[in-house]
């Protein structure tokens, strides 16, 4: 009797534990596919279009961080041609790729912190060149200004005229020497791992000393997952009496895993697409843009995902299912006939009495 209650109570045991590592196993995987390799990050990145927008956003941002309100303007659509010129979406997108790899160097543990190194100082020239030529092109252009119209600041990209004692080659040498040492767009141009900081000022990558291992477990984590999907299954078989009924038992569990993912990514879908996506709202709307399409690609692969685990698990508990249908059928439907293994028949026959030998009378 309490064998049989320790039994059954092993059996529920186990089957929640398999329950657990079907959902973890799909989740690991499901990470897995979305940065697991470089290459699905840079996918990622890719296809959000942020090479082209980034510059600008960028030059925005350090119009904000600038003290001095004299001088050139980065908002100027002559200055952001200019940074569109030198930082063109391939060179981004070749230099963000080198440090997606140089960052996946060190998750491998193939280097003690990110090999990051950034040289930014050529393309700050080329840059501050481009400014000045613009400047140098329209201050040509201008009239010299009088006593009654002088400027009390003087930007060459906006200026009605030019200032007395100022001139045109002059006004494009000030631009370049200010976006050289412009403070808010590529202050420091070149950059390194222990330059990316996080918002209290320490560098980011020191604190992160644990993802690589980390990471490298959880690349281990699908397979290890997989073997006990496997080891819970098959002692969930061994101690069901009759054993059918464990791989009855495996394959009904799989079969409402299998709905449950499936329940998921539709609510995975419709979550995201037809609630998340209309409440984001950025001032920016080519920022905005590229963050939705981050938030949907991260949402169809994990829908993806959780439709592929959803469709194996009901194949597989469909299978396990028919199996024990078809080894009933071919064994009989008897109370004997339940089991892969059924225990010997009984060899007790009823008692014998011996017989009287019969007389025979002679008469």
């Amino acid at each position: 009797m309490l064998m049989n209650i320790a039994r059954k109570a092993a059996l529920a045991g186990l089957t929640s534990l398999l329950i657990l590592f079907l959902f973890i196993l799909a989740l690991s995987v499901g990470v897995m596919r979305l940065v697991g390799q470089p290459e699905d990050i840079k996918g990622l990145i890719n296809r959000s279009g942020v090479f082209e927008n980034v510059v600008p956003n960028l030059l925005d941002e350090a119009e904000k961080n600038t003290k001095n309100d004299d001088g050139l303007s980065l908002k100027n659509p002559a200055i952001k041609s200019a940074a569109e010129k030198v930082f063109t979406p391939d060179y981004l997108h070749v230099t963000v790729n080198q440090t997606i790899d140089d960052i996946y160097l060190w998750l491998d543990g193939k280097a003690d912190q990110p090999l990051i190194n950034l040289n930014l100082t050529a393309k700050k020239a080329a840059f501050a060149s481009e400014v000045a030529a613009s400047v140098l092109q329209r201050a040509k252009t201008l009239p010299k200004c009088t006593i009654t119209n002088t400027p009390t600041s003087f930007d060459p990209l906006t200026a009605k005229c030019l200032p007395a004692g100022v001139s045109a080659s002059q006004a494009a040498a000030d631009a370049k020497r200010e976006i050289l040492s412009q403070e808010g767009f590529l202050k420091d141009p070149v950059i390194t791992a222990g330059d990316i900081k996080n918002e209290d000022g320490q560098p980011l990558f020191d604190q992160w000393k644990e993802a690589p291992k980390a990471y490298q477990k959880a690349r281990q984590a699908p397979f290890i997952l997989s073997v006990l999907v496997l080891l819970v299954s098959a002692a969930i078989f061994f101690l069901s009496q009759p054993r059918l009924k464990g791989l009855r038992r495996v394959g009904a569990t799989l079969i409402v895993m299998g709905v449950l993912m499936m329940v998921f990514a539709w609510g995975v879908d419709y979550g995201v697409n037809q609630k998340l996506l209309p409440q984001i709202s950025v001032d920016n709307g080519a920022v905005e843009d590229s963050f939705k399409t981050v938030i949907k690609d991260v949402a169809n692969q994990v829908d993806n995902n959780y439709w592929i685990f959803g469709s194996v698990y009901l194949a597989l508990g469909a299978l396990a299912i028919a199996t024990t249908v078809y080894l009933r059928r071919r064994r009989g439907d008897g109370p004997h006939h339940h089991d892969v293994n059924p225990p010997p028949p009984h060899e007790d026959k009823p008692p014998t009495h011996p017989t009287k030998p019969k007389v025979i009378k002679v008469q």
